[in-house]
Parts: structure tokens; C-alpha cells; sequence
């Protein structure tokens, strides 16, 4: 927002960052926009490399706020900047902290308080004008997700289209001892419980997890962070979208909450 009488600059990000804003400052003038190629080609040209955040990607540190580019920033989630000839501040305004500590009298009880919060999280993702999909694995996260949305959309005649990705066929005989590398049958067991559970299953199809790696840094103005994730992700979102799915469903960073195991990386 542009705030003419005050000559005053206004810019928000959402509560949690779902959408992206970037920013430069430059000889007493800000920019904004959504992808940091647009920031890098205003004057006085493009930016020199940053170097330190190449050295976070490398060893997995994690500080979204600064990116490849020296100079080019990003406005945090659930922050606000404010620019003038006289200020510039970022401010917090939303923050996940709880504001207070909840007891409850038994184990069953915290059950049952952690289910109604899921619940309650799960159900809120439903609300569109066309069909619910989910990214299923075999795991904790996205079974979860996918038994709860499974049973809300049956109550009103509602499917749930399931996209699995899995190895090529034979892929599992070489395997690591105590690896499970298909997780098609336990996609298909949790079908099973749920008929509207729809599943589509995608294996490799020779397409390289590098087909489309400049228009990935074009759009992110960043490296992809797991090259081997993209080729199965990019054709289960192609899929969804050609099924007319509207929501899509995941179990992302639930192995990074609820189910973490222990040390990932150097910044732990």
C-alpha cells in the first residue's frame, strides 16, 4: 500500500508465509515483488551472488529471509515493513506462540484434544469448488491427514483423490537391508478402510529431475533443494490439476514436528 499524503510505503506477509514478497533497497529507493528475478533486474543491474547464503544451502541452514541474491531480501512471515525518506522498520505482527498452557486431566484426554485440534485443521482445507486431493505416502504424516479428510468428505459423497509416487517395478529387490522402499501397500491398505479414497500411482517415466531445473530458478530464484523429489512432485501436482482437484493435501513437515527423530543437519 502506497500511502500518498505520508509518501509512505506499506507492505504485509501473511501469517505464515504461504505467499512470498521480496524486497531491495537501493540509493534511497525500495522495490517490491513477488519472485527476486524481477528485483534483480532493476537498476543498477543485477546484484553480485550472495555468498553466505550459498554456504547455508550447503550444509541445510535454513534463513529464508535472506536469498541468492546480495541485497535482496524477504519481508518474514507474519511481518510488516514500513518505508519512508525518514523510517524503515520490519515489524512482527503474528506470531505461532501460544499465549497460554493447556492441562487436561489424562493421557486419553490429550488424545483426544490433539485429535479435535487435527480435526479442526484437517477440516478447514476442505472448503473449495471442486474435487479434495492428497500427496500419500506410506507414512505417519500423510496417512494421518488423508484417514481424517477421508472420513469428513464421506459423510457428504465426496471422494478423495490419493496421488502416491512409487520406485519402478523391481526397484525394491535392491533395496537396503531394513529399507522399505514401496510404500504402494500400505497406500492400498488405507484405501481399503477409506472406499472414497481414490488412489492414483505414479512410477518413474523417464522424465530427469533436471528437465525443468531453470524454469525452477526463475520462478524461486533459488537452487531446488532435493533434485530427487521433482520429478515424481511435479507429476503428481500436473495429475491433480488435470483431475480438476482444487486442494491439495499433504503430510509435509510433519516429519520436521511431530514425528522428528533426531539431528538432520549441521544447524542442529
Amino acid at each position: 500500500l502506497w500511502d500518498d499524503r505520508e509518501q509512505q510505503l506499506f507492505a504485509v506477509r501473511d501469517a505464515v508465509g504461504e505467499r512470498v514478497l521480496f524486497y531491495r533497497r537501493d540509493a534511497g529507493q525500495v522495490a517490491l515483488a513477488t519472485t527476486a528475478h524481477a528485483l534483480a533486474m532493476l537498476p543498477p543491474g543485477p546484484p553480485p551472488l550472495n555468498k553466505q547464503k550459498v554456504a547455508d544451502f550447503l550444509v541445510l541452514l535454513q534463513r529464508p529471509e535472506i536469498t541468492f541474491f546480495q541485497g535482496i531480501d524477504r519481508i518474514p512471515p507474519g511481518h510488516t515493513l514500513t518505508a519512508s525518506s525518514r523510517t524503515w522498520r520490519l515489524e512482527r505482527w503474528w506470531s505461532p506462540t501460544p499465549s497460554r498452557t493447556v492441562r487436561l486431566g489424562s493421557d486419553a484426554a490429550y488424545v483426544e484434544g490433539f485429535r479435535a485440534v487435527f480435526g479442526e485443521a484437517v477440516r478447514a482445507q476442505l472448503r473449495c469448488t471442486g474435487d479434495v486431493g492428497i500427496l500419500l505416502s506410506g507414512g505417519l504424516d500423510s496417512s494421518s491427514v488423508g484417514a481424517t479428510a477421508a472420513a469428513m468428505l464421506a459423510d457428504s459423497g465426496r471422494p478423495l483423490r490419493a496421488y502416491h509416487a512409487a520406485p519402478r517395478e523391481g526397484f525394491s529387490g535392491q533395496a537396503q537391508r531394513g529399507m522399505l522402499v514401496d510404500e504402494t501397500a500400505d497406500v492400498a491398505a488405507l484405501a481399503a478402510r477409506y472406499p472414497n479414497i481414490d488412489v492414483h500411482l505414479h512410477r518413474p517415466d523417464g522424465h530427469s529431475p533436471f528437465d525443468d531445473i531453470e524454469r525452477s530458478f526463475r520462478l524461486t530464484g533459488a537452487p531446488v533443494r532435493n533434485a530427487s523429489n521433482v520429478g515424481w512432485y511435479d507429476a503428481l501436482c500436473a495429475r491433480a490439476g488435470a483431475d480438476g482437484v482444487r486442494v491439495l493435501l499433504s503430510g509435509h513437515k510433519g516429519n520436521g514436528t511431530i514425528s522428528f527423530t533426531g539431528v538432520r543437519a549441521l544447524r542442529d
